[in-house]
């Protein structure tokens, strides 16, 4: 049957209506915009100028309008430029042309590349403005470095967590949730791509929610840190699909003791590192233990719903990917390139101490969350059954059951 496309929408009316591009935007630079105006009368535009320029616009900035702009503090920038900035992909210089515009500069256009939905915004008048370092070429290149340099932290800032520190998590999680042994939440979620592939598998990237996207996976602590993610399979993919992908699935004894495991919702399989809520089919009802363990489990989960949803508001880039796929893998990778600085910036936010901004998060996109009554936390003792590693032998529904069971003698007896 013919695909049927939807009448073709003015491009700012599809964007999320948080990342729109208007006057709430031309607010954060009208003020700015006139005093550089005044300022750079006498300037001539070539490239020190522009360099010139900038670095006033930045200074004449508030807090406020440096937040909402570059997607940080002040604060926190200066500590992922402090981290960069003598990278040595910034050492080398050039004989003859242009010069490579100083770090922060470079930083501050990166940051709001991947801080607008859709990207580019030079040829919108109606977007705030831009640090404006040259050609569209040229910017390309300053980004690439920039990324280049972030990317040179990953192993610092995002990596499966090693025993010891997988421990502490457990027993955050158990004080903060009652589950015993888990060390993290996994999620899926899609990044929309603003274009439609041109390539020949572009029919695989077509989910119901969106028009085309790359399905991710993401795997996060109680704190919102990113442990593991994958991205780069089409929107059409499960998530469960993405999951088994996953190093962690794949090599699970070499990523969790016998008795850890993550959280996931009904869309994951029982297996003795993963534990699912257990999946409602219609016109069953679900028994009443079954209802109160995932709403035990509702209590736990939207923890990772605040973490992609915190990634995706301070990055909107990931809410509409400018960038297209073709045929060449290359432009797959320029992407997920992209992806990956975002997650390693959220993650160094984290770890600074970076405020979550609630108004960039859109709650309209969390999962569904149990709506049964939440059950409550007491204190207690973990049992000694529950702690004891899982033979492989053992049925994957085991650590669910487990599970089960306990919270039916420490939570459900008195209900």
């Amino acid at each position: 049957m013919k695909r049927v496309e939807s009448p073709s929408k003015d491009r700012d009316s599809s964007r999320t209506p948080k990342y729109r591009k208007g006057a709430d935007r031309i607010s954060v630079d009208s003020n700015v915009n006139e005093k550089v105006s005044d300022i750079s009368d006498d300037i001539t535009h070539d490239d020190s100028s522009i360099v010139q320029i900038e670095t006033i616009r930045f200074a004449l900035l508030t807090d406020e309008e440096f937040l909402q702009k570059y997607r940080m503090s002040r604060k926190s920038f200066a500590k992922v430029l402090e981290r960069i900035q003598h990278h040595s992909v910034f050492q080398k210089r050039r004989t003859h042309g242009r010069k490579h515009p100083p770090v922060f500069l470079q930083l501050l256009a990166f940051l709001e590349y991947i801080g607008t939905e859709g990207g580019s915004v030079a040829s919108d008048t109606k977007q705030r403005n831009t640090v404006s370092l040259g050609h569209d070429d040229t910017f390309e290149k300053d980004r690439k470095r920039v990324m280049g340099a972030i990317l040179s932290l990953r192993d610092q800032y995002l990596q499966w967590p090693d025993g010891e520190e997988r421990e502490k998590i457990a027993s955050e999680i158990h004080q903060l949730y009652g589950f015993p042994d888990c060390v993290g939440i996994a999620d899926g979620t899609h990044f929309p791509l603003a274009h439609k592939p041109r390539s020949s598998d572009a029919f695989a990237y077509s989910t119901r929610k969106h028009r085309y996207s790359f399905n991710t996976m993401v795997v996060c602590d109680h704190n919102k840190k990113i442990r593991s993610y994958l991205c780069g399979y089409p929107g059409s993919a499960t998530d469960y699909r993405v999951f088994q992908a996953m190093e962690l699935s794949q090599d699970a004894a070499s990523h969790f003791s016998p008795n850890q495991y993550l959280v996931g919702d009904s869309a994951f399989e029982n297996h003795w590192f993963m534990v699912p809520a257990f999946k409602k089919f219609p016109r069953k009802q679900v028994p009443e233990d079954k209802q109160k363990f995932n709403s035990k489990l509702s209590k736990l989960r939207p923890v990772s719903d605040h973490c992609i949803g915190s990634l995706k508001g301070r990055f909107p880039w990931l809410r509409r990917i400018p960038l297209r796929i073709t045929e060449d893998v290359g432009s797959i990778v320029t992407i997920l390139r992209v992806v990956d600085a975002t997650v390693v910036l959220h993650n160094m936010l984290i770890e600074f101490g970076e405020e979550e901004q609630e108004d960039w998060i859109n709650f309209d996109e969390f999962s569904d969350i149990d709506e049964a009554d939440k059950a409550p936390f007491v204190d207690f003792e973990i049992d000694d059954e529950l702690i004891k590693g899982r033979p492989k032998w053992k049925p994957k529904r085991t650590r669910r059951w487990e599970l089960l069971q306990y919270f039916k003698g420490i939570f459900f007896r008195n209900e």
